[in-house]
């Protein structure tokens, strides 16, 4: 036992040991306007320039100016970066090897969280694990709206119909909707997926398909990748797809004997829109296989920092599994902090740890376990307690979660 232990840590270490020689990165360090508080911020981005962008739009706001630009090409360069004065802020994004190089006081995020629906028992035990919100009025709404549009869904692995998918739906939707920033997979991606024993579900609006979504087969999971839409549907007849694309694929992976149906890969921002909408149809969430991470590290803890990270709760890796990490910048009361947890709260949270300047909002309720409340008023150090033990203790897992 203890042999196998020994050898397996040593093929982590050779491992993280190549890749950390073999990785290249560049360290960009950029000033700007904090997107909530309207305060200058400092941030350095470092790692795979895959999410810059993306990222600094969620942090910054009206732009911002390069301070600094600066590529690494092995582990020793980019431990170099630690002597520099630091900024604000700090984003990591590189493979684990890495990672294992910064010191402790940061964030670990995964890079994307799949949320996943369980699908085992009948219709009415699916459904039963809806949010409550969603079972008596979302629902009942997405199927007026399913009414009063004609929506229906057919099934296809048709190259023609998967090529129209793709030239004509997917490709134009996501351009429009992310802009530059729009990633965008392959035709023959796509292709392989399907042939996976997966399919295309096409949304049909009075015989004409106006939207699709393609799927694949993982064991017993379906996973639900790419979404597509016509691009002249008009808002209100969007949502409609949009909305009922989600319960026809639950109703199809239901009907077709999968135990599980994974809404595909989300960032985890728990007050994010795209990650609320998908748990409220009884999605868990889990880390997923990636073995690269986000790795936040606040250097200071002024008002544009706690301005970001107030606006942002993120799911984060610790010892105890993935733990939701919330900074509450405002005085709230105990009624506010209870909707605080109910908003928050997602099957597959090992628990909630907020974080305020005064004491717990409701000190004479038991919270349960999976909610616990700290004063960093009392801390000496309030920036290290909000980022302790926040990285997992070990190598991440290389494959994808199926079981919730």
């Amino acid at each position: 036992m203890m042999a196998g232990t020994l050898l397996k840590k040593s093929l982590e270490i050779r491992d993280a040991a190549a890749t950390a020689l073999e990785m290249r990165g560049q360290a960009t360090t950029v000033r700007g306007t904090e997107r909530h508080s309207g305060a200058p911020m400092t941030v350095r981005h470092v790692g795979l320039s895959d999410y810059f962008e993306r990222m600094m739009r969620r942090i910054l706001r009206d732009g911002y100016t390069v301070v600094s630009r600066r590529a690494f090409w092995n582990a020793l360069a980019f431990a170099e970066l630690r002597r520099e004065p630091g900024p604000d802020l700090q984003l990591v994004h590189l493979p684990e090897a890495y990672c294992r190089l910064l010191p402790a006081r940061a964030l670990e995020m995964p890079c994307w969280s799949l949320q996943i629906v369980d699908l085992r028992g009948s219709w009415e035990d699916v459904t039963g694990r809806f949010r409550a919100k969603m079972r008596t009025t979302d629902l009942p709404k997405v199927r007026r709206q399913i009414r009063k549009h004609q929506l229906s869904y057919r099934v296809t692995r048709g190259e023609r119909e998967l090529r129209e998918f793709y030239d004509e739906m997917y490709v134009p939707y996501a351009r429009h909707r992310f802009g530059a920033l729009a990633d965008v997979d392959t035709y023959a991606a796509m292709q392989k997926d399907v042939r996976s024993d997966g399919g295309l579900l096409q949304i049909v609006c009075q015989q004409r398909v106006v939207a699709g979504s393609d799927f694949r087969r993982a064991g017993d999971t379906m996973e639900v990748d790419r979404f597509g839409a016509l691009a002249d549907l008009g808002r209100p007849l969007e949502d409609a797809v949009r909305s009922a694309t989600y319960l026809f694929a639950l109703e199809h992976a239901h009907r077709a004997g999968f135990r599980k149906l994974s809404l595909g890969a989300t960032h985890p921002f728990l007050a994010d829109g795209q990650f609320r909408f998908k748990r409220k149809w009884g999605a868990a969430v889990h880390a997923t296989w990636m073995d690269s991470a986000f790795l936040w590290q606040p250097l200071t803890f002024g008002t544009p920092v706690r301005a970001f990270l107030s606006a942002h709760p993120m799911l984060v890796r610790t010892p105890r599994g993935l733990e939701g990490r919330i900074l509450v910048n405002e005085r709230v009361d105990a009624r506010r902090f209870e909707r605080l947890v109910h908003d928050l709260h997602s099957p597959g949270i090992s628990r909630l740890h907020f974080f305020g300047d005064y004491p717990n909002p409701s000190p004479d309720d038991a919270p349960p376990r999976s909610v616990i409340w700290t004063n960093l008023s009392t801390e000496p150090d309030p920036l290290g307690c909000f980022v302790r033990d926040a990285r997992s203790p070990g190598p991440v897992r290389r494959h994808k979660p199926i079981d919730p």
